[in-house]
């Protein structure tokens, strides 16, 4: 028995500071009643009533902004794979390169053709060298002089002909084609002085011309095909899946890998018929203003925290079972250290001016708190000393959002003051130090 009272003595100093732990902890967690903490220094903002749209809250997921299941355009053995599931790619690099060294084999064949197309239409293309005309200057005035040897020699055996002098018919002969010899000689030289004073002759260009551009254009052919041995990103993302590796075969068409984009991120959201009249007229105004109609956004996995994002568009096309639209809103998606803080596949809840136009109550988006699943705000309370002020916890549900204000329903009336700044780690009745007052 005694013993047993021993014992308890001894546990009784551990269970009063247990019990002391508990009450306080207890305390804190109501909050002091007007005291026993020092002033908090925060910022306030007001209460706005106004005619809006009533927001309602829908299911949303996260999906890419783009998708593509990048394929080859030839065919081809891969020999370089340097990606891998989940890495991040650059628009332009390289996903994998397929062995190409027998068309870099036929480029340098073409390549060398068209040299020589080239050389061929550049001979064509330059007029001809003085020492050329020269040439067929002095080619033309020795075939004009041995034309004249020729006339006279043919004038001279004719005449004794005539004159019956016993000159051979032979030798008459051999005089009259000496003579066409020397005309045809002179014409000759004379053609050939031409053609080369109206160097180049316009059809022999235009074929130089068109051989050229027909090889230039097999070059071109060749070197498409070639870049196409190389399969690179469309745009900046992340490979999701592979579908081939080092040594595999590749057919034209064949999948190489998946890439997605996911900055902005885009969440899909499904809104029933009955209220998507609504929304577009809300999407319409905001547009007429310069704008985007904003959404408000909080991510499951991330815990309480809210997101602003930009409604992009109502797709025309209802799923007939369900009778609802795809919506699709913009979501920024910062790096946090080397990832993106929203993934792909990520279930939301997406707060959307969908009802009819009604007075609501907005506060600035910096003045809800999210707590363990639940949403409130600070709201400022006044004392009988004027310099003294206290924080009251006010729970709301929200809405959707207006510009820097969203919608709540909660025990709160136009321009009562709540904190903006400063309002994580507030208790209910702790004393206020205002700094500022936003409008």
């Amino acid at each position: 028995m005694n013993q047993m009272v021993s014992r308890l003595n001894s546990l009784r100093a551990p269970l009063a500071m247990a019990l002391a732990a508990v009450l306080v902890s207890s305390s804190l967690a109501q909050g002091p009643k007007g005291g026993g903490l020092p002033p908090a220094t925060v910022v306030t903002g007001k209460v706005v009533e106004r005619e809006e749209a009533l927001g309602q809250t829908f299911i949303g997921t996260l999906q890419p902004r783009q998708r593509s299941t990048v394929g080859s355009a030839v065919d081809g053995r891969v020999e370089l794979y340097p990606v891998n599931d989940g890495q991040w790619v650059k628009k332009g690099e390289p996903l994998a390169e397929l062995l190409k060294e027998t068309t870099k084999i036929e480029l340098r064949n073409a390549q060398a053709e068209l040299r020589f197309r080239q050389a061929e239409y550049d001979e064509y293309n330059n007029r001809a060298l003085p020492e050329d005309i020269e040439q067929a200057k002095a080619k033309l005035a020795a075939a004009d002089a041995q034309l004249r040897y020729a006339k006279s020699r043919y004038a001279r055996t004719e005449a004794l002909v005539q004159r019956g002098t016993g000159i051979a018919q032979e030798d008459m002969d051999l005089a009259r084609s000496g003579l066409l010899t020397a005309e045809q000689n002179q014409i000759g030289a004379a053609a050939a002085l031409k053609l080369l004073e109206n160097w180049p002759r316009p059809e022999k260009l235009a074929q130089a011309e068109a051989h050229r551009d027909a090889q230039q254009e097999a070059v071109n052919q060749i070197e498409d095909r070639l870049s196409k041995f190389t399969i690179r990103a469309p745009f900046d993302g992340y490979v999701v899946q592979k579908h081939t590796e080092v040594g595999a075969w590749i057919n034209r068409g064949d999948p190489i890998a998946e890439v997605i984009a996911v900055d902005p991120i885009e969440v899909a959201v499904s809104v029933p018929e009955t209220v998507i009249a609504h929304l577009q007229e809300a999407i319409d105004e905001a547009e007429g203003t310069g704008g985007m109609l904003q959404a408000l956004v909080k991510v499951d996995a991330l815990g309480s925290e809210l997101f602003n994002g930009q409604v992009e568009r109502i797709v025309p096309q209802a799923d007939v079972r369900s009778r609802t639209f795809p919506v699709k809103v913009l979501l920024d998606n910062p790096l946090v250290g080397k990832s993106r803080k929203f993934k792909a596949g990520m279930i939301c809840h997406v707060g959307l001016p969908v009802g009819k136009s009604q007075r609501v109550t907005l506060v600035p988006k910096d003045a809800v708190v999210l707590d363990q699943g639940k949403t409130h705000v600070m709201a400022v309370d006044k004392t009988d000393d004027p310099k003294v002020s206290l924080a009251r916890r006010v729970p709301v549900e929200i809405g959707a959002a207006y510009g820097n204000l969203i919608q709540v329903n909660g025990p709160l009336k136009a321009d009562m003051a709540v904190v903006i700044r400063g309002n994580e780690r507030l208790f209910p009745g702790q004393p206020l130090n205002i700094v500022r007052e936003e409008k």
